[in-house]
């Protein structure tokens, strides 16, 4: 059986898919991988600056947010594309 830990989640990730954990279903949560770009925005206007990727998570009512992982989320080996 294959294993299906963090690792794995993050090579998911990383081909577009989004991934979740079992006890997720139902609490409307997933992860994606938020991708970099070089450009402004709002919080540094007038500098072109370097914005690099990172892992965001789907939270319930619609809202994404940056992903700050347990030590449960990465020993867990559930993970799942959703």
């Amino acid at each position: 059986m294959e294993t299906r830990g963090i690792g794995w989640a993050i090579k998911q990730m990383r081909n577009g898919q989004q991934v979740l954990r079992r006890l997720w279903l139902g609490h409307e949560m997933y992860l994606k991988l938020v991708p970099g770009y070089r450009g402004t925005g709002k919080c540094d206007p007038g500098g072109l600056r370097e914005h690099l990727p990172y892992i965001g998570v789907k939270i319930p009512g619609n809202k994404f947010a940056p992903w700050i992982p347990s030590q449960a989320e990465l020993l867990a080996e559930d993970w799942e594309t959703l």
